[in-house]
């Protein structure tokens, strides 16, 4: 009898355990899909910033800038030079006198010299401090660069993202109309059992079915190839049970552009420009540096000794190039013209993005005026859709006059939701035009 009951218990206690395993599974699941499966547009532009190839440019430039920097330091750093030199002369310096009592020395045919040669740079004219600058901005510029082309990302990633959500309304309105053939072949078959209806009118809604399977299918590929496009541009894993959220609308009441990228690359371009003229002058600026050779060789500086000896020399040197011959005006005029052709350049693309928004605001006023078009037809063919279901019913109207009128109406209601979302995105186009 113990026996039964501790084998119940452990069966019971098994029971218990297989059910809250269940149970945490499926908890893990649901939370995983209520949180993980709901994105938006600025998401996908955000992890595309991040994830896209381009992206990682900036942090090369920065690492290259940040030794190129370390490089250009070592300028005040000492300088020094291990040299060694042996030679053999065929002929040597010999004094052209006899003096009587005076034995004058020969210098050796051969020579050895080992030396170490030092220098200290001490003033450059602010020449690496000025390169620093123009190396750090360099560095600017070249990851502004790398956000302009990221900027153009967002458009791949617009048109992805509302491929999937047109494709989704319209598969939504086809399964609707799909559901309503279905209610309404039942309602047939019906007739048919009781001889009030013939076989072929439930084959024509049977057909239409059939047709909007197909189109689903498409839809589905079509659905399934975006969304693999987007994974690609954000690094996500993306699937037909994510939802896409609808973008807030976006109205432009300012006609000054924004934030565009574009606009701070011309700036820091002009910049740089301005660093590098200043450069120019500061390179005829005098520079002063200490130097010092010490070394050991045969002979020394005394040319008639000829044993090996020990010497050293220490000075200052200074170098200014008196005579530029107007070359660091020559060079400010050059960078003077580059300035101005990057200022024809951000005019250039100023007038092209006021074109594009021309058009682009050209599409948002085509888009509302279709809609209200498409209100009034969705209601005018959704009442055709109802008289003609209703004459069915009474067999007055035959199913190919009901699938007719169905399709119209689901066309209407479908150029409807197409519209809506079309003047969504033509809106979102012209926010990322102005860069807002």
């Amino acid at each position: 009898m113990s026996t039964i009951i501790y084998r119940n218990c452990a069966e019971a206690q098994r029971s218990c355990k297989n059910r809250f395993f269940y149970f945490f599974i499926f908890s893990l699941f649901t939370f995983h899909f209520s949180f993980a499966q709901t994105i938006s547009l600025d998401e996908c532009y955000n992890t595309a910033a991040e994830h896209y190839p381009t992206a990682s440019q900036t942090n090369l430039y920065l690492q290259i800038a940040d030794l190129q920097s370390k490089n250009l330091q070592t300028a005040f750093l000492p300088q020094v030079q291990l040299n060694g030199q042996a030679i053999y002369q065929s002929q040597t310096v010999t004094v052209p006198i006899n003096i009587p009592g005076v034995d004058i020395p020969e210098q050796n045919h051969d020579q050895y010299k080992v030396t170490v040669d030092a220098s200290q740079l001490i003033y450059d004219g602010r020449l690496v401090k000025k390169q620093n600058e123009i190396l750090q901005l360099n560095s600017q510029v070249q990851q502004q660069q790398v956000q302009v082309d990221l900027y153009k990302v967002r458009d791949m990633v617009l048109q992805a993202y509302f491929n999937v959500l047109l494709l989704n309304q319209q598969k939504e309105i086809l399964l609707l109309q799909k559901n309503t053939l279905d209610k309404k072949l039942q309602q047939v078959n019906s007739g048919i059992k009781f001889g009030t209806v013939l076989q072929s009118q439930a084959d024509i809604i049977s057909a239409q079915k059939i047709s909007i399977d197909q189109s689903i299918t498409e839809i589905d590929a079509n659905r399934d190839a975006a969304i693999q496009i987007l994974n690609l541009l954000t690094g996500n894993q993306f699937s037909s049970s994510t939802t896409f959220s609808l973008p807030s609308p976006f109205t432009n009441d300012n006609a000054a552009l924004g934030a565009r990228p574009e606009l701070t690359l011309f700036s820091l371009q002009q910049k740089n420009l301005s660093l590098q003229s200043d450069l120019s002058h500061n390179k005829r600026l005098p520079k002063l540096s200490a130097f010092g050779q010490g070394g050991y060789g045969r002979p020394g500086y005394n040319i008639f000794d000829n044993t090996f000896q020990p010497f050293f020399t220490v000075g200052l040197k200074l170098n200014w190039n008196i005579l530029g011959w107007n070359t660091a005006n020559h060079e400010s005029e050059i960078y003077s013209l580059n300035t101005q052709i990057i200022q024809k350049q951000q005019e250039t693309f100023v007038i092209g993005t006021d074109m594009q928004s021309i058009q682009q605001n050209a599409d948002i006023n085509k888009y509302k005026k279709l809609l209200e078009y498409d209100a009034q037809l969705v209601t005018l063919r959704k009442s055709i859709a109802t008289t003609i279901e209703n004459q069915l019913e009474n067999g007055t109207a035959t199913a190919t006059d009901y699938v007719i009128e169905q399709n119209n109406a689901t066309q209407a209601e479908l150029n409807l939701k197409i519209h809506q979302l079309q003047l969504l995105q033509a809106e979102m186009k012209l926010k990322n035009t102005r860069g807002y």
